[in-house]
């Protein structure tokens, strides 16, 4: 062999090499590429969560705070003027919740959203259902029946709002649990 074929040689075997390092590297660069969009996700997906549950237990503060306002105040006694006054300010506390929850929707999960509205219809089903008996009712009738069912409403209201509290703070609970 003379001298020119071996370095002929040489060279080839260098390019061929460099062909086959490059390869390898263009292939290590895709991998890690993939790997780095993917941690990327990931920190947008914490990113959101975080913002989401900052914004859930900012909600729920003040919902707390406003809550207060529907608190009876007034000495509770079984007359029908003191029933009605607390059954009226249930009534504003569960539109008000109500209110707030359509604004705040999109920070609920399905779940959760689908267990709120489906409370809400039963709430509605059983004002429905006072209205019409009240007003079926005669007079003698009209005030036992008022007053039960003031009292079978405060007690749904009652009920709703511990239940909403409840469902937002599960729904802050499961932001914060790491998926295994």
């Amino acid at each position: 062999m003379d001298k020119l074929s071996i370095i002929e040689m040489i060279l080839s075997s260098v390019v061929i090499a460099d062909l086959i390092a490059g390869i390898f590297s263009l292939r290590i660069s895709l991998k890690t590429n993939k790997e780095l969009e993917n941690i990327e996700h990931i920190k947008q997906q914490y990113e959101l969560t975080k913002i989401r549950y900052e914004q859930l237990n900012s909600y729920y503060k003040e919902l707390i705070i406003s809550l207060e306002k529907f608190e009876y105040k007034g000495k509770i006694v079984q007359s029908k003027s003191c029933i009605k006054e607390m059954v009226l300010l249930r009534f504003k506390m569960y539109e008000y919740i109500k209110n707030q929850h359509e604004q705040h929707t999109y920070y609920f999960s399905k779940k959760y959203n689908e267990k709120i509205i489906e409370k809400e219809k039963n709430i509605d089903a059983v004002v429905r259902e006072y209205m019409q008996k009240c007003k079926e009712a005669d007079s003698i009738d009209y005030t036992n029946c008022l007053v039960d069912y003031m009292i079978t409403i405060n007690r749904e209201m009652e009920l709703f709002k511990s239940f909403y509290i409840e469902k937002l703070k599960l729904e802050m609970n499961s932001i914060l649990e790491v998926p295994s």
